[in-house]
């Protein structure tokens, strides 16, 4: 073992071969109706200088027509250095031509630079997770940009951990979609030793640069959970594979984190286990979001066989919205006033699934909290509706517009989306939920 979970063996290049992304090229799928294939010869890719032991595919990422592939080992800015190849596809000639060689400005021996890659748009986002500029392994990222004024790739920016320490591994996976880059931290210790955790930055087109916007931690980790071995965002929810456990088990988990604009801090929304998953299975060894889709790698389960692998799919559950006037906190209304209920929910890609959605009021008092859930019959006069059933879709409706109750104090509704759809409230089954407070005053 090396790093975190990691299998070395001595390759033909007598340097430690690791599994962390294995590239896999698939030349064609047989036994289908729709066939997918290489199509002639110019589909593979190689740099115009590559040498031996540079690994070049080590890492890869494709955007429309421009490709991102990493070569950890090249040794133009010392002896593992690391660089990363950009082709591009011309739609005239049918083929892929390199268009450049990415290498860090401060490179030097043993970076890795190139070991985890991600590319979004204009902007390549490029882990080095050996970097020693917050101690030895601490790691880095660069962000290079494509200038289409000059045709050119310019290094934008070099991104450090804040808190950065040595053998954190900052870099060791990556994901940037937008103006948001996700960094693993494979063997952060925050939660432990090598607990691992991810950081977010936002690019500020004010200032043009990127800016730390926070880290992000599991509520349970512990020694070894290894979270950050894997990323992978969708700009505003991130997905977070740590396929450790505390037990030493490498049962392994993923974890979502989703932003809110509200508050302007990222949430932990879900932590994810395969529903059949074992030890040493590494479940969160690879992830990737896309939509309302998440796919979670456990290359070690042995349904098929020993360590055979699998994948598993997740949807992302119902995005659920309730406002008062428009507002999501800190509301104040008098109790003669008229004020409005807003609701918004978004299937995510559920759509079909039968479902309940149920509006729960709160009135606040000295006693207590006092809990009222409410079919046909109105919270009070004027509710339009609060309670829908069956196939879960695309939604918006304002559910009241009316005169307050004469509760004087403060109010909590509640939009809630329960996946059990038998008019029954079973807090077993809800998907998600929302709330908002208000306080009503003489």
């Amino acid at each position: 073992m090396n790093k975190l979970g990691e299998f070395s063996a001595v390759g033909r290049c007598d340097r430690p071969f690791r599994a962390r992304a294995l590239i896999v090229v698939i030349l064609s799928v047989l036994c289908s109706t729709s066939v997918w294939g290489q199509q002639n010869e110019d589909h593979k890719l190689s740099p115009s200088d590559g040498t031996f032991c540079d690994y070049f595919g080590r890492s890869v990422s494709l955007d429309r027509d421009v490709a991102l592939i990493g070569a950890f080992q090249d040794d133009d800015n010392g002896s593992n250095s690391g660089s990363a190849y950009v082709f591009r596809f011309d739609a005239g000639s049918g083929t892929w031509n390199e268009e450049a060689k990415l290498t860090a400005s401060d490179g030097s021996g043993g970076d890795d630079f190139g070991g985890n890659l991600s590319l979004s748009d204009d902007f390549a986002l490029i882990g080095a997770d050996e970097v020693n500029a917050n101690g030895s392994n601490s790691g880095a990222a660069y962000v290079f940009r494509f200038d289409a004024g000059s045709g050119t790739w310019i290094e934008d920016a070099k991104l450090l951990a804040s808190d950065g320490a040595a053998h954190d591994l900052f870099g060791y996976s990556v994901s940037t979609f937008g103006d948001v880059a996700l960094i693993g931290a494979l063997q952060d210790d925050d939660n432990g030793s090598s607990s691992g955790s991810a950081y977010v930055f936002r690019f500020d087109v004010g200032s043009g640069t990127w800016i730390e916007e926070a880290k992000l931690l599991a509520s349970d980790g512990g020694d070894w959970s290894g979270m950050g071995s894997s990323v992978s965002t969708s700009g505003e929810v991130a997905l977070i594979g740590a396929y450790g456990n505390p037990d030493g088990t490498y049962f392994g988990s993923a974890y979502v984190f989703r932003f809110d604009a509200g508050s302007g801090t990222w949430i932990e929304e879900a932590k994810l286990l395969a529903s059949d998953g074992a030890d040493h299975d590494l479940f969160g060894y690879s992830v990737s979001i896309s939509g309302d889709g998440i796919l979670i790698g456990a290359h070690r389960d042995d349904d098929n066989g020993l360590d055979s692998g699998s994948a598993y799919v997740f949807a992302t559950p119902a995005t659920v919205d309730i406002k008062i006037n428009g507002q999501d906190d800190n509301i104040l209304v008098t109790s003669t006033e008229t004020v409005k209920c807003t609701i918004d929910i978004v299937d995510n890609g559920q759509a079909g699934d039968l479902v309940d959605i149920w509006i729960l009021a709160v009135l606040k008092n000295v006693t207590g909290f006092s809990f009222g859930y409410y079919g046909s019959a109105a919270w009070i006069s004027g509710w339009n509706t609060v309670y829908f059933t069956g196939g879960l879709f695309d939604h918006s409706a304002t559910v009241h517009d009316a005169p307050l109750p004469n509760g004087i104090g403060l109010w909590a509704v509640y939009l809630v989306v329960d996946g059990d759809s038998n008019g029954l409230l079973d807090f077993s089954e809800i998907l998600n939920y929302d709330s908002v407070s208000f306080r009503v005053v003489p």
